[in-house]
C-alpha cells in the first residue's frame, strides 16, 4: 500500500505562510525557506503559489547539475506566452524587454534551490530590484540552512540587505501527534499501535513533518515488510538444499566410480619396480649431463666472483697510487704555481676595472633618458669606430610582458584551489589594457568563456587566502571587490587559444 499525504497546514505552518505571503506582497527583499530535508519547505511554497492568485507566479523544482539555461527555460515558459526568448540571456534583461506584455506581478518561487548555479542567486538579487505591472519582482527561494548561509556570508553589507533569510521552526509534540492523527484519519487503513507507543516515538524525532509521515509509513506497512524477509529465508534455504543434493550426487559418483584406488595401488608398486632399472638406464645421459651444465654454472658465478674481486682491489691500487703521486711536487706543479703568481695583479686590476664598467651601467640605467639595448650599443660602439652597430630600442610596452600571462593563459587550468575574477570583457584590446594597468599583481591570466574573455587572477590555496587578496586589489584599484571562484566551478571555462604574441598584445 502506497500512501500520498495530502496538503495538510498546522498552526505554526499557517502563521510562517501568512509571513510570507505579506512579504512577497510588500518587500523587496529575496526571500529565502532555509530548512533541512523533510522540514516542509515545498508544502509552504505550494501553499504560498495557490494563495497568491493575483500574481503571474512560477514554481519551479531545480535538479541537481542544472544549468542556467535550463532553469531560466522553466521560469520564462511559465511567466510568458509568448516562447520567443533567449535562454542564454539573464533574467532580469529578458523581464525587462518584456515588461510591456506583462500585466499582472510576478511570483518566483523555486524548490531545491541549493542545487542553483550561484548566477542565477545573483540574478534574482538583481530582479527584486526591477517591478512589473507597477509592483516589485517577488521571488521566493527554498534551501538548506548550510548553502543560504554560505552564500549569504559571501554578500556585502549592502547586498545583504536585499536577503531576507527565513527559518523553519521545528514542530512542538502536540503538532506532531495532530498531524500523525490526522493524515490516519484521511487514510482507509487504520493501524492498531497504542499512542504512548506513538508518542514516545515522536519525541525521539527533531520536529519534521518529513518524519511524522514516514512514521505513518512504517506504522500502515508492517506486513509488507515482513513478507519479503520470509522470501529471502525460503531463497536461502532451497540453495541450500540444492547444494547439499550435488554434492551427495558427485560424492556417490566418485565412490561408484570402477577404477578404485585400493585395487590400483597393489597392481602399480610391483609394476614400478619392475621397470626402475629400465628407466634408470634411460634417463643415465639426461642426468650426467645436467649435473655438468649445473657445475658449468656454478664454475662461471665462482669465476666471476672472482674477476669482480681483482678489479677492485687493481681500482683501490690506482686510486691510492694517484694520491700519492698528487702529494710529489714536480716541475710543471712548481711552474704552474708561479705563473699564477704572477698573474694574480692583472686578475685585481681586471676585477677593478669591472667593477667600475659595473657602476657606470648602473648609472646610465637609473638616467632613463635612453633604452637599455641603446646605451648597451653605444657603449660597444666607442673602441670600435670603424663598425657601424645599430640595435634597435625595445619599446615601453615590452612584448615580454605580454608573453608571461599569454603563456600562462594557454595553460590548462587548476582543478583545486580559488582564483579572482577580474573583469570580463569582449575584445583583447580592453584585456590588454587591464593587464597594463595591473602588470604588478602575479598570475594574471586570460581564458575564454562562451564569446566573451574573463580576466583571472592568482591560485589560492584556500577561499580565506582569496578573499584577503580580493580586499587588496579592491583597495589598490578601487571599483567592487573581486569575485572569488573555485576552480571546481569554472570547467566550463577554457584556456586562451593558440594566437601570437603581437595579436594579443595589441
Amino acid at each position: 500500500m502506497t500512501f500520498i499525504p495530502p496538503s495538510v497546514l498546522l498552526p505554526s505552518q499557517e502563521a510562517l505562510l501568512l509571513r510570507m505571503q505579506h512579504v512577497a506582497c510588500y518587500s523587496q527583499q529575496l526571500v529565502v525557506i532555509q530548512g533541512n530535508e523533510g522540514a516542509g519547505k515545498s508544502t509552504l511554497l505550494t501553499a504560498l503559489v495557490s494563495e497568491l492568485e493575483d500574481y503571474n507566479s512560477a514554481l519551479v523544482v531545480c535538479p541537481m547539475h542544472a544549468d542556467a539555461a535550463e532553469i531560466r527555460r522553466k521560469i520564462l515558459i511559465q511567466l510568458l506566452s509568448d516562447p520567443l526568448f533567449d535562454d542564454e540571456e539573464p533574467l532580469g534583461n529578458t523581464l525587462r524587454r518584456l515588461s510591456k506584455r506583462l500585466t499582472k506581478p510576478l511570483h518566483i518561487l523555486i524548490d531545491d534551490a541549493h542545487h542553483l548555479p550561484l548566477e542565477l542567486w545573483a540574478e534574482c538579487l538583481l530582479l527584486t530590484n526591477q517591478q512589473c505591472a507597477g509592483r516589485p519582482i517577488a521571488i521566493t527561494l527554498a534551501a538548506t540552512p548550510e548553502v543560504a548561509r554560505h552564500i549569504y556570508s559571501q554578500l556585502t553589507g549592502v547586498q545583504r540587505e536585499l536577503m531576507l533569510p527565513i527559518d523553519i521552526d521545528p514542530l512542538e509534540i502536540g503538532e506532531r501527534e495532530a498531524l500523525y492523527y490526522t493524515l490516519i484519519s484521511r487514510t482507509d487503513a487504520v493501524p492498531y499501535v497504542p499512542r504512548d507507543i506513538v508518542k514516545s516515538q515522536l519525541e525521539q524525532q527533531k520536529g519534521r513533518p518529513g518524519e511524522v509521515v514516514a512514521l505513518l509509513e512504517r506504522a500502515l506497512q508492517p506486513e509488507e515488510q515482513k513478507r519479503p524477509d520470509r522470501r529471502r529465508l525460503w531463497r536461502m534455504l532451497g540453495a541450500v538444499t540444492l547444494t547439499a543434493t550435488f554434492s551427495l550426487g558427485l560424492w556417490y559418483l566418485v565412490q561408484s566410480h570402477p577404477g578404485e584406488v585400493s585395487e590400483a595401488e597393489p597392481q602399480e608398486f610391483p609394476e614400478t619396480g619392475l621397470l626402475s632399472p629400465w628407466g634408470e638406464r634411460q634417463l643415465t645421459g639426461y642426468f650426467t649431463a645436467r649435473a655438468a651444465l649445473l657445475a658449468e654454472i656454478e664454475l662461471a658465478e665462482v669465476t666471476a666472483r672472482a674477476e669482480q674481486e681483482a678489479q677492485r682491489l687493481a681500482d683501490e691500487a690506482a686510486l691510492e697510487e694517484a694520491r700519492r703521486l698528487a702529494e710529489v711536487p714536480t716541475a710543471e706543479t712548481i711552474q704552474s704555481d708561479t705563473t699564477r703568481g704572477k698573474q694574480e695583479p692583472h686578475v685585481e686590476m681586471t676585477h677593478d676595472s669591472a667593477v667600475q664598467d659595473v657602476s657606470l651601467t648602473q648609472t646610465q640605467q637609473s638616467e632613463g633618458s635612453k633604452p637599455l639595448a641603446a646605451q648597451v650599443a653605444a657603449d660597444k660602439a666607442k673602441p670600435i669606430e670603424s663598425a657601424a652597430i645599430q640595435v634597435p630600442a625595445v619599446p615601453e610596452n615590452s612584448v615580454f610582458a605580454a608573453q608571461a600571462w599569454y603563456q600562462r593563459s594557454i595553460q590548462a587550468l587548476p582543478e583545486t584551489g580559488y582564483t579572482l575574477q577580474l573583469a570580463t570583457v569582449s575584445k583583447r584590446d580592453s584585456a590588454a589594457t587591464i593587464f597594463r594597468r595591473m602588470a604588478s599583481e602575479p598570475e594574471l591570466r586570460l581564458v575564454h568563456y562562451k564569446d566573451k574573455l574573463v580576466i583571472l587572477q592568482g591560485n589560492y590555496t584556500s577561499e580565506v587566502e582569496a578573499n584577503a587578496q580580493a580586499k587588496l586589489v579592491m583597495e589598490r584599484y578601487g571599483g567592487g571587490k573581486p569575485w572569488v571562484r573555485a576552480w571546481k566551478d569554472l570547467t566550463s571555462y577554457r584556456p586562451l587559444d593558440s594566437v601570437s604574441a603581437g595579436e594579443i598584445s595589441n
